[in-house]
């Protein structure tokens, strides 16, 4: 979702990572990174094991990816906003805060970037109070599942096929001709 909020929020979060001193604790931002065949599906989760409350994660983006935008997601209470000219990734608090001790997963996207692109690698958190922190994405990639190919589900069908022939030839009954 583009919108002024995104720019402004993603604004705020950079200034402030530039600026002032680390919040205290751990923030940690984990991608389950799906391949797609062409893109990639990354699944996103905010696990907060500081004392302090946070209202934005971003995280850094390819810029003009047309596959971001449309495919965002994000839980309840929480806002996920990408800013295609900056390359900035938000998830910003709506109704919900990314508190401390909290786990929040349910942010996804899709993004033609993958898990070797150097992309979605580094974080900036911003706590309620305005104290940044950043930090690295942890990336894992899901083996993707492989699928039968297309030539043993035909080889399959085929076999298939020549059974219940074979058995349909064999259970019907033979007529005698005579002479």
């Amino acid at each position: 979702m583009k919108v002024s909020k995104g720019l402004s929020v993603a604004a705020a979060g950079l200034i402030a990572a530039l600026q002032g001193a680390p919040a205290s604790g751990a923030l940690m931002v984990d991608a389950l990174v799906t391949p797609l065949g062409g893109s990639f599906l990354y699944d996103v989760t905010v696990d907060n094991a500081s004392a302090d409350d946070f209202s934005l994660v971003t995280l850094d983006a390819p810029i003009a990816d047309p596959l971001i935008d449309p495919s965002l997601t994000a839980p309840a209470g929480f806002l996920a906003l990408y800013d295609d000219v900056l390359g900035l990734l938000d998830l910003v608090e709506d109704s919900a805060l990314f508190e401390a001790g909290s786990i929040v997963s349910g942010f996804s996207f899709e993004s033609g970037a993958g898990p070797d692109d150097g992309f979605f690698r580094t974080f900036v958190g911003l706590t309620t109070l305005g104290e940044p922190f950043t930090g690295e994405v942890s990336l894992s990639v899901a083996r993707a599942v492989s699928e039968p190919g297309l030539a043993a589900l035909l080889g399959a069908g085929v076999v298939l096929t020549l059974v219940s022939f074979r058995g349909a030839c064999s259970a019907s009954p033979t007529m005698e001709v005579k002479s």
